[in-house]
């Protein structure tokens, strides 16, 4: 059961389709671990005068990848570093043409994360896997590293996480204990204020 609700927390493939209208930019987050392989596909129709671009940033807005329709649909790369990782596609019009003249393109996307991008044919022939078993059996490896790898990234983000709300805990407690203390200080000044103030006005009242 623990497996099969990690595993429903793993999207390793998935596909989208969605509409781009000319010169806009659309976008999509994924957070990603570390080492992690991604390949996939995006295609759109193919406009006059315009273009399909798609960029990739890595946290830190740091950018992966910037690829062209024109070049190549299939892209592909292993995140260095995990974190949120976006995704973004932009429907380039040519600086001759206007954009008021300029198409809506739709847009397919589809990606798939460790093993699930791996081509297990090419390794089958590269690595001398004898039938479907073996190449069966080295997608489940590959899998369950997989998951362990992402566990990890879990249990770093978990404790992430409660470092922080231990961190925010302890700030919030000092500063409460420093309200508290301000409180009392001022409450006691007061005391003193109005004591002093009282017995002045009393002494005064007597030398009349």
């Amino acid at each position: 059961k623990f497996l099969f609700a990690v595993l429903l927390l793993l999207p390793l493939s998935w596909a989208v389709k969605f509409e781009l209208p000319a010169q806009e930019v659309q976008c999509f987050d994924e957070e990603l671990p570390g080492d992690l392989l991604v390949t996939g596909t995006f295609k759109a129709p193919k406009l006059y005068n315009q273009d399909l671009e798609i960029l990739i940033f890595g946290p830190g807005d740091t950018t992966i990848l910037k690829q062209s329709q024109t070049v190549s649909e299939r892209f592909a790369f292993t995140s260095q570093v995990a974190g949120d990782h976006r995704i973004c596609f932009r429907n380039r019009v040519f600086s001759n043409q206007g954009t008021s003249l300029a198409g809506t393109m739709i847009v397919e996307l589809q990606m798939r994360m460790g093993s699930f991008a791996v081509d297990y044919e090419e390794i089958a022939t590269k690595e001398g896997l004898k039938g479907p078993v073996d190449v069966e059996i080295r997608r489940m490896v590959d899998s369950v590293n997989d998951l362990h790898a992402d566990l990890i990234y879990m249990r770093g983000r978990e404790e992430t996480m409660r470092n922080t709300n231990e961190s925010t805990n302890s700030r919030v407690m000092g500063f409460s204990v420093l309200s508290i203390f301000i409180l009392i200080s001022m409450g006691i000044w007061q005391i003193l204020y109005l004591r002093r103030y009282f017995l002045s006005r009393h002494i005064g009242g007597v030398g009349n």
